[in-house]
């Protein structure tokens, strides 16, 4: 499979349309270069959730983002943030009801 996808031939059977945004707001006063380090470590709750995950078929795509004045150590907040991630994807999976057609795993209304 690894050689097959080195090799660009597998192309996803959903044809490219599933495509995962994230935002990741936190209290905490971060640089925009800690708010990217942030993002970095919480795209990791993406992956390990969605697979494949950031691939050139799809469009997902995590923002973080500082609307605060907390002192934090930017790891735990990107620790945390990779956690809380990964959970919402989960629940959002989970906890999906029936629209427009399109099933979701929690039925109908």
């Amino acid at each position: 499979m690894a050689e097959t996808l080195k090799s660009e031939t597998v192309r996803p059977s959903f044809g490219g349309t599933n495509t995962v945004l994230v935002v990741v707001a936190t209290d905490a006063s971060l640089t925009k270069e800690e708010a990217q380090r942030v993002a970095k470590l919480a795209s990791k709750g993406m992956e390990r959730t969605i697979s494949p995950a950031f691939t050139k078929f799809d469009g997902d795509i995590l923002f973080a983002l500082s609307a605060g004045d907390k002192s934090a150590e930017v790891s735990d907040v990107g620790a945390a943030a990779a956690e809380a991630v990964a959970r919402a994807i989960v629940r959002g999976v989970t906890q999906a009801q029936e629209a427009g057609g399109v099933p979701g795993l929690k039925g109908s209304n």
